[in-house]
């Protein structure tokens, strides 16, 4: 019986050490390196990281280096680590000037950021970061396949930093802080003309202005709406403004 139980036991861990490669074997870059992409395709995302890394640390002057950190990356990415896949693609584009994988990894970096990106209503630090490499991309890469959909990112991020004006201003509205509303139908009015929020912009500064009597900045207002929107000068609240604007009436304040 005690023979069959230490048979099975060596039998086991002969099992084991047969499926479980010994990776310092691997001496040469090019080993280390293609057995790391092996990895990373079946998804052993941690074995991939090591070996990728080991690249990096024995054989920093071969050519898989550039491929290597591009793979951490990618890695990073696949576990929607954004942060450290990030900085890993930033490393490579700045590491490896010479690199053909430059390019992708610079359109990846802004990925990151857009997968980052949160609600319009959260902190927009990482959506303006986004739009940032985006840009900078399609300035880099005008011919490139991927640059329509880096301006497809970069019109719908800026959609998000509209909304979350115009929610700030249409907040400041209700709670009858008209100056403060100003401020945020400005720069809806000044950074996103292309927005949906562009043209309640102006109506929403206009309220504002005749709210705090300020008549002739309003009239102003409306003529530059006018210009700016002339199939619509004869709206029925662009009429109602400029009735209230020539009799020095405030216009009712929103309900609570």
């Amino acid at each position: 019986m005690k023979k069959i139980i230490i048979f099975s036991i060596l039998s086991a861990i002969f099992l084991v050490s047969c499926k479980t490669p010994d990776y310092k074997l691997l001496t040469t870059a090019k080993s280390v390196f293609e057995t790391g992409k092996k990895l990373y395709k079946e998804k052993d995302y941690l074995e991939a990281q090591s070996l990728f890394e080991k690249i990096k640390l024995q054989f920093p002057a071969s050519i898989y280096s550039d491929s290597s950190q591009y793979y951490l990356g990618e890695i990073y990415f696949s576990r929607k680590e954004y942060i450290l896949a990030a900085y890993s693609y930033s490393l490579l584009e700045r590491n490896y000037p010479a690199s053909l994988l430059r390019k992708d990894a610079r359109y990846k970096n802004a990925l990151c950021y857009y997968k980052l990106s949160p609600d319009f209503d959260r902190d927009q630090e990482y959506t303006k970061k986004a739009i940032d490499l985006f840009n900078n991309f399609k300035e880099l890469h005008p011919g490139d396949s991927l640059f329509f959909d880096a301006q497809k990112k970069v019109s719908e991020l800026t959609k998000k930093l509209a909304q979350k004006d115009f929610a700030t201003a249409e907040l400041y509205a209700k709670i009858e802080e008209p100056k403060a509303a100003i401020i945020y139908y400005n720069s809806i009015i000044e950074n996103y003309v292309d927005s949906e929020y562009f043209e309640q912009a102006f109506t929403g500064k206009i309220k504002s202005q005749i709210l705090m009597e300020s008549f002739e900045k309003a009239r102003s207002t409306i003529d530059l709406y006018k210009k700016r929107f002339p199939e619509n000068a004869n709206r029925s609240d662009i009429k109602e403004f400029e009735r209230l604007i020539a009799t020095g009436i405030n216009p009712p304040q929103q309900s609570k």
